[in-house]
């Protein structure tokens, strides 16, 4: 399945990350760059911690993060199977999040 995460903060990582663990393709999206780098380097370091408790090898660590995909476009959204809005609890961020 293809998802959508708009948000990437914590809730919105966190969705992506389980989502990308399940073999699913998941594109983050939010209007800043530079925050959904943070997302997933948040997620690296959490499957680095699994990684390193033996919980995970190497190669699905990897295998997860290639299913994951950023972007800023709202548009990639129409090609996804779900969207999942994880915004902060603003009202304007949310309007200003879902527009083009």
């Amino acid at each position: 399945m293809k998802v959508m995460v708009i948000g990437s903060g914590t809730m919105g990582s966190g969705i992506a990350q389980v989502l990308a663990s399940n073999n699913n393709e998941v594109i983050i999206r939010s209007l800043h760059i530079e925050s959904i780098e943070k997302a997933v380097n948040s997620i690296t370091l959490n499957l680095e911690k699994s990684v390193t408790k033996g919980k995970l090898t190497e190669e699905e660590k990897l295998k997860i993060l290639s299913n994951i995909t950023i972007t800023t476009d709202i548009n990639k959204a129409k090609d996804c199977d779900l969207v999942i809005e994880a915004i902060v609890e603003n009202i304007d961020e949310k309007k200003s999040s879902l527009k083009n």
